[in-house]
């Protein structure tokens, strides 16, 4: 829903990874929900695992996680 993803993104650019989970007889699978999800937020997707994924963006006013290119 439009509340979950605004949910998402006010958590993304506060904490810039986040851990989400679909329901228990959801009628959409994880991985799917993780696309969408980052679509809709301009993230990256991270990790799906089972019914749960991780999904990063960052922040433009709350930067915590450093990443270096190697």
């Amino acid at each position: 829903t439009e509340a979950t993803v605004k949910e998402a993104y006010d958590l993304l650019e506060k904490r810039e990874l986040i851990k989400c989970s679909v329901q228990e007889g959801a009628p959409i699978e994880a991985r799917e929900a993780c696309e969408d999800l980052c679509e809709r937020v301009h993230s990256e997707a991270i990790q799906c695992i089972g019914r749960k994924f991780v999904i990063y963006k960052e922040s433009r006013k709350h930067k915590k996680i450093i990443l270096e290119e190697l």
